[in-house]
């Protein structure tokens, strides 16, 4: 008999039942039916109603199971004595053990769940050097193959009665697909060790101070047996003192090298800060090392400004210095060559001092280690020539120590470059002349305005170099940062007219430089001028990686015009690559395509950085647009510093539309290529002009002149 409609229905009232209590975790079986059409349905309905309540309850146990097991883990990281953190990819900390708080001097659990930028006034009094713990813990790029850039090591002072030091590790932490998941931090209390350390150091010092006694007796006699004073000796005799006498001499300068390495870890390295006739200093070393150059052929040549200042340090410790770098040069630059001292005047009241040579050359994984205690490059020549790895260690200190910077440039079989700085005497202008301002201004630290005080914040000192001398030469005051806290300093400090920001600095730190000047009250109304700078170690070319900010909704005409200007220029179709982060942010994509798509231009949209990445290397586009919700955003700095890294790529012009407040008073570079400048000092200088003369514009419209590489669009958004 065929079953009524009615009971059909009433059976799929029964399945539909069924199933609305299996969404509910209730798990059921339908009674059998006479019915030959719906017995198999619902025979099957029980079979699939019993495989899922299985299914549900293996499921329960492997979450109880998993949950024991974190639990677990947690309990076990919370008992460890050394602290321990991680930090997820929306810089917020996803755990955190007591230990880690303990040692920061916090309350337990007082990190849980907090953004690192919002935690630093925790441990803002707490540490001395706190930016040393936020580098740890700030997420960098992973753009190389084994993470290594990525492992970040400090040492932390926390201040109190009795100073207590930490080792701060920092390393990536990477999915199952290698994408970046986060970073795990640990805290490690050495204070202990730093103590052994110190004390190891005092009794080094204690046991040279000891030896140099005896060793000055056996100098001493030793000069008079080989001068004759005590009568005539024979060739033999002659020779063998000769050995006696050089030994004694190397052996004396290995103790003053610990001597003086023991003094500056104790802290105990005094230094002056007087006025120092530089040009005698390197004429009468130069006079010295001719000797040694000459018994290998070697040429030394000297170069200086005829008008030069007085610098300001110690005159014996900038002795120390030359004549170091100088011994090096002679002793590892092979016969027939050339060594050259270049001295010149920098636009930072300070002077740059380069030792060329054409020697050996150096390799760039020696010179990521070359000032580093008892280091010495691995090859035929430093073994022959000798020496104990301290004397590079011993400058740098002392080069700091007098206010200077040193670093090289160097390519293994291409000779190196050294180069150091020191400060000028206060009160002398570049080039020799007088300050307008006072000695009581100069020891204030009042700087000179000129036609408008411009503060350069950039990690890169050859950036700065170039900068603050081609400004100054145009009659700005200059002053000049190298990291965040230093940056902020000077702006609050001195309220600059302009500020130049390279936001790309130190993987994309610019930006929270940024966030920081807008968001105070006391910052928010300086200009901003926000670029991606970078120069040769020598500081003789500067080149500009175009980037923008704009605030969401973003006003697409300047990007726009620019693009199109090109595409008349090079007769050639252009394209935009949109890249959207976050699913909130694909909207604005979306249409951010199809607006650029009616401008005539191409633009192709897609999600995150795996994408983009794989977009570009498939076809480089003119320009690229970034949707992200902060300034901050770890994913976005990460896909940027990824460009920005690659020579092929680092010019593509970035335009950055965020949810964040990126202030009224800054100002961006995005266009490509234009042949309206020289350089891009003479952009940038055209731009701090651009900007001291308005308030707010659209566009800058560039003078005429030579052909060049280097320009592009300003906007305020």
């Amino acid at each position: 008999m065929i079953p009524k409609l009615s009971e059909h229905t009433a059976h799929l009232a029964q399945v539909k039942r069924g199933l609305d209590q299996i969404s509910e975790g209730f798990f059921t079986s339908l009674p059998t039916t006479e019915a030959e059409e719906l017995g198999s349905l619902f025979a099957s309905f029980n079979r699939m109603s019993k495989a899922v309540a299985a299914r549900e309850e293996s499921l329960r146990d492997e979450n109880v199971q998993l949950a024991t097991a974190v639990s677990r883990i947690e309990t076990l990281l919370d008992a460890s004595i050394d602290g321990v953190a991680f930090i997820g990819q929306d810089l917020s900390f996803s755990f955190v053990n007591r230990r880690f708080c303990e040692i920061l001097g916090l309350r337990p659990g007082e990190l849980s769940r907090k953004n690192v930028i919002d935690a630093q006034v925790l441990w803002q009094d707490t540490l001395n050097g706190p930016q040393r713990l936020l580098r740890v813990l700030s997420p960098v790029p992973h753009d190389n193959v084994d993470g290594t850039l990525d492992v970040i090591d400090e040492i932390v002072e926390v201040n109190g009665a009795e100073p207590r030091y930490a080792q701060a590790y920092g390393a990536p932490v990477l999915d199952d697909d290698g994408a970046y998941a986060g970073r795990i931090i640990s805290l490690h209390d050495n204070t202990r060790e730093m103590e052994l350390d110190r004390l190891k150091t005092e009794f080094i010092s204690v046991v040279s101070h000891e030896l140099r006694t005896p060793l000055t007796s056996i100098k001493g006699y030793t000069d008079l047996l080989i001068s004759g004073a005590t009568g005539e000796i024979n060739e033999i005799q002659r020779e063998f003192l000769g050995i006696l006498q050089a030994s004694a001499n190397r052996l004396g300068n290995l103790i003053n090298d610990i001597l003086d390495l023991s003094r500056i870890d104790a802290g105990r390295m005094e230094v002056k800060h007087i006025p120092v006739d530089y040009t005698k200093i390197i004429g009468d070393l130069a006079r010295l090392m001719k000797a040694s150059a000459d018994e290998k052929e070697i040429s030394l040549d000297v170069s200086y400004p005829q008008d030069m200042p007085m610098v300001s340090g110690d005159p014996d410790k900038i002795i120390q210095i030359l004549s170091n770098l100088l011994s090096n040069a002679v002793k590892y630059t092979p016969e027939g060559g050339w060594i050259k001292i270049l001295v010149e005047v920098t636009g930072d009241a300070t002077v740059r001092t380069c030792i060329a040579d054409s020697g050996i050359g150096i390799s760039p994984s020696d010179q990521k280690r070359l000032f580093q205690k008892f280091f010495r490059a691995d090859n035929s020549l430093t073994r022959e020539a000798g020496g104990t790895g301290l004397g590079l260690v011993i400058v740098k200190s002392i080069v700091e120590l007098l206010g200077g910077a040193i670093w090289v440039n160097s390519e293994a079989g291409r000779g190196s470059k050294f180069y150091y700085t020191l400060p000028l005497c206060a009160g002398r202008r570049f080039g020799g002349l007088e300050d307008s301002a006072d000695e009581e201004q100069s020891a204030a630290g009042v700087p000179d305005r000129g036609m408008g005080l411009v503060l350069i914040v950039d990690t890169n000192s050859s950036v700065r170099e170039t900068l603050q001398h081609s400004l100054h030469r145009r009659g700005y005051g200059i002053i000049s940062a190298g990291g965040m806290d230093e940056a902020l300093q000077k702006a609050r400090q001195h309220k600059p007219d302009v500020i130049l920001l390279d936001v790309m600095m130190n993987y994309c730190a610019g930006f929270n430089i940024l966030s920081t000047l807008v968001s105070e009250p006391a910052t928010a109304a300086l200009p901003v001028i926000a670029l991606s700078m970078d120069a040769d170690t020598t500081g003789e070319k500067l080149t500009l990686g175009a980037i923008c900010c704009s605030a969401i909704p973003v006003d697409f005409s300047p990007l726009i015009d620019a693009l199109n200007e090109q595409k008349l220029i090079s007769n050639q179709a252009v394209s935009v690559l949109v890249v959207s982060f976050g699913t909130v942010n694909d909207i604005h994509a979306a249409h951010a395509g199809a607006m650029l798509a009616m401008a005539d231009l191409h633009a192709e949209v897609v999600k995150g950085s795996g994408e983009a990445i794989m977009a570009i290397v498939s076809n480089v586009p003119d320009a690229i647009v970034i949707f992200a919700d902060t300034l901050q955003q770890a994913d976005v700095h990460s896909f940027l510093s990824a460009v920005k890294s690659e020579n092929d790529f680092a010019r593509i012009p970035v335009l950055l539309a965020t949810n964040s407040n990126v202030g009224e008073e800054v100002f961006f570079h995005i266009g490509g290529a234009n042949p309206h400048f020289k350089t891009a000092v003479d952009y940038i200088a055209e731009q701090v002009s651009a900007v001291l003369r308005l308030n707010s514009y659209r566009h800058v419209i560039p003078n005429s002149g030579d052909e060049g590489p280097e320009s592009g669009i300003l906007n305020d958004n």
